[in-house]
């Protein structure tokens, strides 16, 4: 049984302030006795505690109103006939902050007075009743209780506390100095919300079934779209694919850029303006061609590290897992990029597993990637071992396949020494895309390795009419350094060791919408034929083609489109972040209807909306 008694007490003691604040309240204990030892007494003496509770309510509430109409009064304007609300809000514009909380803390000292002297008068009857049923006072005295101020005052003081409590906040809000923040407390918050963001990156992974989980395409890594370190990784770093990948993604795409020292670094924009710690520094603003790898590494992005080195990053990738590969886009007519790229996978042969597929939008650039990498088949390995080292005596070239990725700094530690690339990569068809990745493939095709063997003069040749064919001149091939400093020829008596590689395929990126850019082709999924006569040339094709979304894709009609150019090539598709859907329900369609074996996504937290986030 709840002591009502003690209560009321306790209440009391907590309502009377040291500034003297008094507030009747019912001497519950002393009515409670009549109740037993003087009877004729009660029903006098509850009357009188109701009449002076009411009494003392009206005082208290009455002097709080006077003290608010007393402030806005000055204003005739907003005094004369204001309601409550109105009357509040003057009130509060025109007192200081911590005068509105004195006036509510009286507001609230009379709000509990009247709610406890209410319950002790209906309790008093209550108990009155249940000792003398036959004299119960009920049906007289509640009426007379219900419709007193003291219970009627409830209500209204109730609203008044709810619209004062809401303009104090907000005028502190407006008005209250900022405290120092808690420098420990915002550190761990940042903890937790990384740790909850990689829990719900491993969770949505688990849920995928194994044959989406090879298409899923994390777009510039695991990142936060907004260019913000606190919750994500940046784009491009190196904790974004390394997280990416031990958290069971597959696939990640990567953008890349050359420095002005020929280091590939990943980058997206032109500078890092946009995700420098110091935006305003000069090198933030150069572009990422003008700058040195020294002066990229005195260059700290928002995390307050610097932009990794593709050869990083592909490195992460070897060591993490065979899954963990990257999928590389070469910005258009960024020709020495691409050059540098297939001069680091032909240098690195045991890193070209860990790149799955090689873009862009430039055509010229994609097929000149292709015949360089055809004519390193065409050339063999023993060329390779003729070629003078242009390096340092302590890093003299290795034969392919010789396991140098793990050598301390040296000149070809970023990836750019070598001239001749690695092997050609099979025309795609129908039948290899049911594997739903690249087969491994040895370094050049048997009709290569004879051709190679009978003498590399028609090769040289052969390999310039491909230079033709897309438009370059002698002097932009790999090989005229290799026809300069004479390529020593491999003799039908000798033969060379041919190593297991796996080069990436290669795709051209393309818009859904004509465009003003240079290079961009323009096709929909309305209309796909123009795509066969920009990937298949008369000297070989490319293995397929990375689309735009449209909205067209989600209709039948889109998917069998999709569908029968999925039967020739390897298709991707790629939207804009923020625009086009990036949820779990269109990355199905498009990878289980539609047949599309590469999907980007930015893996937003609403991508799959069963996967919820813990906190």
């Amino acid at each position: 049984m709840v002591n009502f008694g003690g209560y009321l007490r306790a209440v009391k003691n907590e309502e009377t302030t040291e500034e003297g604040i008094k507030i009747y309240f019912v001497p519950y204990n002393a009515v409670k006795e009549l109740i037993f030892s003087a009877l004729p007494k009660f029903e006098s003496s509850w009357k009188e505690a109701l009449e002076e509770s009411c009494k003392d309510i009206t005082e208290v509430m009455q002097s709080i109103w006077n003290e608010i109409f007393s402030v806005i009064s000055d204003s005739p304007e907003e005094s004369r006939g204001a309601p409550i609300g109105v009357a509040l809000r003057a009130f509060v514009e025109m007192i200081k902050p911590e005068d509105g909380r004195e006036t509510l803390q009286r507001m609230v000292q009379l709000h509990t007075a009247a709610a406890a002297n209410a319950e002790a008068l209906r309790k008093l009857i209550k108990k009155h009743d249940k000792y003398h049923s036959a004299l119960a006072l009920s049906g007289k005295l509640l009426p007379t209780l219900y419709s007193s101020s003291v219970f009627m005052s409830q209500s209204l003081l109730a609203e008044s506390l709810g619209t004062l409590r809401e303009l104090l906040n907000e005028e502190e809000a407006r008005f209250v100095p900022i405290k120092r923040n808690d420098s420990d407390a915002i550190h761990l918050d940042m903890i937790e919300s990384r740790i909850e963001e990689l829990d719900w990156l491993k969770r949505l992974i688990a849920s995928l079934p194994p044959s989406h989980i090879s298409g899923l395409v994390a777009h510039r890594g695991f990142h936060h779209i907004k260019d913000r370190a606190d919750k994500r990784p940046l784009e491009n770093s190196l904790a974004a694919y390394e997280l990416a990948w031990t958290s069971g993604i597959h696939l990640c795409e990567c953008d890349i850029a050359l420095t002005k020292d020929e280091k590939l670094v990943l980058a997206h924009d032109e500078d890092f303006k946009r995700l420098a710690l110091h935006d305003s520094s000069t090198s933030a603003s150069m572009k990422v061609s003008e700058l040195t790898f020294r002066e990229l590494i005195s260059l700290p992005l928002k995390t307050g590290m610097r932009p990794p080195l593709l050869i990083d990053v592909l490195r992460s990738a070897h060591a993490i897992s065979d899954n963990a590969r990257l999928i590389i886009e070469i910005k258009p007519g960024n020709v020495a990029a691409a050059s540098a790229l297939a001069r680091m996978l032909f240098r690195h042969p045991e890193l070209c597993s860990c790149v799955a597929m090689i873009m862009s939008f430039d055509a010229i650039t994609i097929h000149r990637l292709r015949i360089e990498f055809a004519s390193a088949a065409t050339l063999g390995a023993a060329a390779l071992n003729s070629l003078p080292s242009r390096t340092s005596l302590s890093s003299p070239i290795r034969p392919l396949g010789h396991a140098s990725h793990h050598r301390m700094l040296s000149m070809d530690h970023f990836g750019t020494f070598g001239n001749v690339l690695g092997p050609a990569t099979p025309q795609h068809n129908g039948t290899s895309l049911k594997s739903g990745m690249p087969p491994r493939v040895p370094s050049m095709h048997r009709r290569h390795q004879s051709e190679a063997s009978a003498g590399s003069a028609t090769s040289l040749n052969n390999h310039f009419q491909l230079a033709d064919d897309v438009g370059m001149s002698l002097s932009q091939t790999n090989l005229h350094y290799n026809a300069v400093h004479h390529v020593r020829q491999v003799t039908a008596d000798e033969s060379f060791s041919e190593p297991d590689i796996q080069l990436p395929k290669l795709m051209l990126l393309t818009v859904a919408t004509p465009s003003t850019h240079p290079c961009e082709m323009y096709v929909s999924v309305n209309d796909l034929s123009p795509v066969d006569s920009w990937l298949a040339r008369d000297d070989g094709s490319l293995d397929g083609v990375y689309l735009q979304f449209e909205q067209s894709m989600m209709t039948e009609e889109g998917a069998n489109a999709l569908q029968a150019l999925s039967t020739r090539y390897l298709v991707g598709i790629w939207g804009f972040s923020g625009q086009d859907p990036d949820d779990y329900a269109t990355f199905a369609w498009l990878k289980g209807k539609c047949n599309v074996t590469f999907v980007n996504s930015d893996l937003p937290s609403h991508f799959r909306k069963e996967i919820f986030k813990r906190r």
